[in-house]
Parts: C-alpha cells; structure tokens; sequence
C-alpha cells in the first residue's frame, strides 16, 4: 500500500512538472535572452549591483535557471550574480546540430556567455551535482578566469569511476 502511495506520488509530480514544462515552452522567456553565438541565445536572469563581484551559477545534469535562485537571492545584495538555462534547455536555444554537449563545450558557452554579458574576470564560478564536472573542466582549461569555485553537493571526476555511479552515466 505504501509503495503504491509512494510510486502514485512520483507520477503525480511527474506528470505535474511535464505539464508545467510544456505549458512554460508555450510561453515568452521570463528573463533577458543573451545572444552567445550568431543568433543563438541563452536564457539568463542576472541581479545586484552592476559594479559587485560577479558571480555565475551553472545548474546541475538538467537543470535550469531556478535550480539556483536561493543562490541568487542570497548573493545579490553585494555580487552580480547570473543563473541561467545551458544551451537546449529551459528557454535557452537548442544545441547547435552536430555538437555534443560534453563538458568542454559547455564551458565554451559559459565562456561566450560571460563574455556577451561583458563580465571582467577573475569572477566565482558556483555549481551544483553534475556541474560539479563543468566547474573542473572549466578550472583546468582556463584557471585565468576564475577567482574562486564554489561546490554545493557536486560531482567530481573521480565519482566516474566508483562502481555505483556506473549506472547513473
């Protein structure tokens, strides 16, 4: 009985969230739409003062700009803070054809997107579950930028390896 309880509730929210989803899709962005490459646009939000250190969060395996806005509301009174939705998920455009989102690209973007926000670096990069994984390849291929990273329940590379993630990738 329980377990039934258990598996109704999940499909409730399931349904819920798709529902919400689809109704979302259907209408316009909430936020500003920032060309990154050509015309292709990501959805971002960001707030504080223009002149604060900056800082951007980058949402875990699926997730999007609300994922990080207890983030946002608790940083914006002294940071200039950005979420935002990665490429081909919330509002933001879809991937461009061809391109596999692996880590490197994903920090190309995020990448082309501080840049189109005019950000000045070094700036705090925050990342959650499976960004943890973006936030590594970002510090390691461009360490200049950054001035902190910032890890809330992230993955590391080494969490690949463990027998017990295997089923998860």
């Amino acid at each position: 009985m329980a377990r039934r309880f258990v598996f109704g509730a999940l499909a409730l929210l399931f349904a819920a969230g798709v529902l919400g989803h689809m109704a979302r899709m259907g209408s316009a962005p909430t936020f500003d739409m920032v060309a990154v490459e050509g015309d292709r646009r990501l959805h971002v939000l960001c707030e504080g003062p223009q002149d604060a250190p900056f800082v951007l969060y980058d949402a875990g395996a699926f997730g999007i700009y609300a994922d990080g806005w207890w983030v946002k509301e608790a940083l914006k009174a002294d940071h200039r803070i950005c979420v935002f939705d990665r490429a081909g998920l919330g509002w933001s455009d879809p991937l461009p054809k061809g391109v596999s989102p692996d880590p490197d690209w994903h920090v190309a973007d995020m990448r082309r997107l501080v840049a189109a926000l005019g950000v000045e670096k070094p700036f705090v990069l925050i990342g959650h579950s499976m960004a943890g994984l973006r936030l590594h390849a970002y510090a390691n291929s461009h360490p200049e930028d950054l001035i902190g990273l910032v890890f809330v329940d992230a993955a590391r590379p080494q969490t690949l390896d463990l027998k017990t993630a295997q089923r998860f990738i």
